[in-house]
């Protein structure tokens, strides 16, 4: 099994892509595995994805979307998260399929926002089929609150980590003895965040997996000057529609949290289209953007600035060393997340023991950054060679 050259560019993930898409069909009911889904990871059920994307089709690959348990980032309770998974065509090898696991970025924060409700998974069926091509197993969590009912927690990494973890352990009950414990996992925007962090939570969380390797490009790791700019009036337009999602999902997650001192004038009139993400509605949403001031998002007063400083510092990462070894690909020109943020995430991983490469696109923004030097790298981890990194 290896990574082909062909992998050259993966479809930007950034929330700019607001997508009206129609759902999947299935040819039959969900079938229950025999499988308990009492712990974390228990699959819950499947069903056969009828529609989907021509490329995916062409793989011969087998199609599913899954229920599974996971843990909720909210208060630790056990969830249902919903996920696309795939077995690749013909037999496993020794030792069973290595599998791929995808962190998507930003399709949105309501449950029909889901990458699995779209038959070409809100654009990111390319990069699948791909890796299913080329003998993978392949999972793609939505993430909690995205296609199972419950509250999103938007650029949680740790929390959406642990939904991609889980997403893993289910597909291997799709055919149980098929699908190996050993991993590779790679997302971008929302999803960068969520391999990362999934890669801090591997070692203590998923002892019963092997994760080889982690790939995340764009990763949002770090944002917690947006609020400092926000203060200050100087969001970018990107920017303002990403932390417009971090208001909602606070506020719908977080009982104790206070809109008041975050949002006013047309926020405030426009809360509703704000958040759509697919379908007749998503043109709402952009012409909604378009009418945001900045000073409508201004922090109150400085406590309420404080306040979401100290939120999302601690959704920040890294936490703890990672469990694995870690490729970060980061543009210079990166409209979302300025990359003397993710220059500092990356070496305060370093400090923390983790085995991370940094590479800086000078030239490159959040959705075109070529990814060329993480096939070689992914091929590497795949072998089990050793590791360069940025850590001196």
């Amino acid at each position: 099994m290896t990574i082909s050259a062909r992998w050259t560019m993966l479809p930007a993930l950034g929330v700019a892509a607001l997508l009206a898409t129609a759902g999947p069909s299935w040819s039959q009911s969900p079938t229950r595995p025999g499988a308990s889904a009492e712990k974390v990871g228990g699959l819950i059920d499947r069903m056969p994805l009828t529609e989907v994307a021509p490329s995916i089709r062409a793989t011969g690959a087998t199609p599913f979307r899954i229920r599974y348990t996971s843990v909720s980032a909210w208060n630790g309770a056990p969830i249902t998260v919903s996920a696309s998974a795939f077995l690749p065509a013909g037999p496993p090898p020794q030792g069973g399929w290595t599998v791929v696991a995808i962190g998507h970025g930003t399709t949105g924060i309501l449950p029909e926002c889901a990458p699995s409700l779209s038959p070409d998974l809100s654009g990111i069926a390319p990069l699948v089929a791909q890796f299913l091509a080329q003998g993978f197993a392949v999972t793609m969590a939505d993430y909690e609150g995205l296609g199972e009912p419950g509250v999103h927690a938007y650029l949680n990494a740790e929390a959406a980590g642990r939904n991609i973890i889980d997403s893993v352990r289910a597909l291997r009950q799709l055919r149980p003895g098929a699908v190996s414990n050993r991993w590779l996992a790679v997302g971008g925007s929302q999803g960068g965040g969520a391999v990362w962090g999934a890669n801090e939570v591997a070692a203590a969380y998923a002892p019963d997996l092997n994760l080889l390797g982690v790939f995340a490009f764009a990763p949002a790791a770090r944002f917690t000057d947006y609020v400092d700019i926000a203060a200050v009036g100087k969001l970018n337009p990107d920017q303002t529609a990403a932390y417009v999602w971090m208001l909602m999902s606070l506020s719908r997650g977080r009982p104790d949290f206070d809109l008041g001192p975050y949002r006013r004038g047309s926020v405030a009139r426009n809360w509703t289209k704000l958040s759509y993400c697919t379908g007749p509605h998503a043109g709402e949403r952009l012409e909604a953007l378009k009418q945001i001031t900045p000073d409508e998002l201004k922090p109150a007063s400085l406590a309420a600035r404080r306040q979401m400083k100290a939120i999302m510092a601690g959704l920040a990462l890294p936490k703890r060393r990672a469990a694995a070894p870690m490729l970060v690909l980061y543009g210079g020109r990166d409209s979302f997340l300025d990359p003397a943020w993710t220059a500092q995430a990356v070496r305060q991983a370093c400090h923390l023991g983790s085995k991370v490469q940094g590479i800086l696109q000078p030239e490159k923004e959040h959705g075109n950054l070529d990814l060329t030097p993480s096939v070689e790298w992914l091929a590497h981890r795949l072998a089990g060679e050793p590791v360069s990194n940025s850590c001196g």
